[in-house]
């Protein structure tokens, strides 16, 4: 359950914030509040749908429209936090509703963006952009990284659930998210060159 770190990280920072400043506005209180609870909640959703992911072939979820710019703005804010990459360059393009479930959306991009910043860290430079572009009938995002890349003749292991690449030894975390894009019915394709970066890109279909 690596996955579950990043919102583990929101709520551990949120109250060790609310711990240490006694003289936190209301607002900021309200928010770091809001934090913990939301965290909460993704907990317990990811939870559930991995456990329904791992105990059947086909499981039913319900689809809507996905605004996932706010979610994808938090995941790389905690994922610096939780990799101890404050040097981290990152940009954030548009990001274009897209067509799915809302845990499984967010627990994919987490996945994918928690991968590109993790084998960026102990790049000199770490870099890692997110973008979309409307293509039709479909919407498709884009994770760039610099970070370590890979052989793509290991590219079918990286789509089997609980499997990693072998070049990400000293690396923490399993590949379990990437195979969220089928129950997801989206497209997942990459490109990448050992010690060079990677790029996922990950089609949904359009609202």
């Amino acid at each position: 359950m690596h996955d579950l770190k990043n919102p583990l990280t929101s709520i551990q920072l949120s109250a060790q914030l609310m711990s240490a400043k006694t003289n936190l506005s209301e607002e900021m209180r309200l928010k770091m509040a809001e934090n913990i609870i939301e965290g909460s909640k993704l907990i317990i959703e990811m939870m559930d749908k991995t456990y329904k992911i791992s105990q059947a072939t086909q499981v039913e979820f319900e689809f809507e429209t996905i605004h996932p710019e706010s979610k994808i703005t938090s995941i790389i804010e905690n994922a610096i936090q939780q990799y101890q990459v404050p040097q981290l360059q990152f940009t954030v393009g548009e990001c274009l509703p897209g067509w799915g479930e809302r845990t499984l959306i967010y627990q994919l991009f987490l996945n994918l963006i928690g991968n590109a910043i993790k084998y960026s860290s102990k790049e000199d430079h770490p870099a890692i952009a997110v973008s979309s572009t409307d293509e039709g009938d479909e919407i498709c995002y884009m994770i760039r990284d610099n970070g370590i890349g890979m052989d793509l003749s290991d590219n079918r292991d990286i789509f089997e659930i609980f499997k990693r690449l072998p070049n990400t030894d000293g690396f923490e975390g399993s590949g379990i998210g990437l195979s969220i894009a089928d129950k997801l019915n989206a497209k997942l394709s990459v490109s990448s060159e050992l010690g060079k970066g990677t790029i996922f890109n990950v089609k949904f279909k359009k609202c």
